[in-house]
């Protein structure tokens, strides 16, 4: 099953009672990484790890509905998220009116996007946006009285710089994820460039005390599933068995953090794909189709002998 719903474990626990040959649940269990790419950008720009895309929710306007009145928040409750706050208040200013919003284009000559909730990488490529207009979006602000407690310092707009980095990799890998393009071995080496990613940007903004901690909080939801994985071994099935990567990939991709953990995480993962592999291969004395029993060809015997 590709998904994150904990619903889907449960289902899986209750058929493995009718259906014992069922492998325990973490064995089958593969992962939306779309999600968990949305579960762990979000958590960085909402600075919240438990679920941060299913809290955000509440906090933006429903797209297509009446919006309740519970989600119709203050513009200072945005500023409590920093930089991103006040842009994205700058950014409903702009959209409140059609005066407004053609003001905005005669200087910028185009739109600001809105982000949604939906969508974490709506909030990045209205992050984006504003950095490629940012002279534009500073000029209309301070000639607007209602958009003076959302004008951006140099600071912030320095912040927002740090933002879009930061999650310019995960916006790569969603497209990546997409279409017919997706494998199991392409989610495995998506999740272990994130969790490179991960390693090198706290390096990077150690210095950077805001910054810093919504890695820390994004890294705890991302590390969530991140360990989940190990315990799939179709994932390192997939690598093992790709004719370009091989154990190789996992020798040079795990070395560092089996290093660090002290965990032979390598090893741990040919040891379960061998198992996995011991519970479907073909059983001894079995002629996968063209022989009848006891009448086994000379390259039946031969296979025999390799599977064995």
């Amino acid at each position: 099953v590709s998904d994150n719903h904990g619903s889907n474990d449960k289902m899986i626990r209750i058929l493995k009672k009718d259906i014992e040959e069922l492998p325990p649940v973490e064995h089958i269990r593969v992962r939306c990484l779309g999600h968990v790419i949305n579960l762990a950008a979000s958590a960085f720009i909402y600075k919240q790890n438990n679920e941060a895309d299913e809290l955000s929710k509440p906090l933006l306007p429903t797209q297509g509905k009446k919006k309740d009145k519970d989600e119709i928040k203050a513009p200072s409750e945005w500023r409590k998220l920093g930089p991103v706050g006040k842009l994205f208040n700058l950014v409903k200013l702009i959209h409140a009116s059609n005066a407004n919003i053609n003001s905005f284009t005669n200087i910028t000559g185009c739109q600001m996007p809105l982000p949604n909730a939906t969508r974490w990488n709506s909030w990045f490529i209205m992050i984006h946006k504003a950095l490629k207009l940012r002279k534009g979006i500073i000029q209309w602000s301070t000639s607007r009285k209602s958009a003076q407690e959302d004008c951006l310092t140099h600071d912030e707009w320095r912040e927002l710089f740090n933002y879009k980095n930061f999650l310019l990799p995960f916006w790569q890998a969603t497209k990546a994820a997409e279409g017919d393009r997706a494998s199991l071995q392409s989610v495995q080496i998506s999740m272990d460039y994130l969790a490179d990613h991960y390693a090198k940007a706290t390096e990077f903004y150690k210095d950077n005390a805001s910054t810093k901690a919504r890695i820390l909080t994004s890294h705890i939801t991302f590390d969530k599933y991140y360990s989940i994985a190990d315990r799939a071994p179709l994932y390192a099935a997939s690598i093992l068995l790709h004719p370009s990567l091989r154990r190789s990939y996992l020798d040079k991709q795990w070395s560092a953090l089996s290093t660090k953990n002290e965990t032979p995480y390598t090893e741990n993962a040919v040891k379960a794909t061998t198992s996995l592999w011991e519970k479907y291969k073909p059983k001894d004395g079995e002629a996968k189709g063209r022989s009848k029993p006891g009448e086994l060809s000379s390259f039946d015997v031969f296979m025999q002998s390799v599977l064995q």
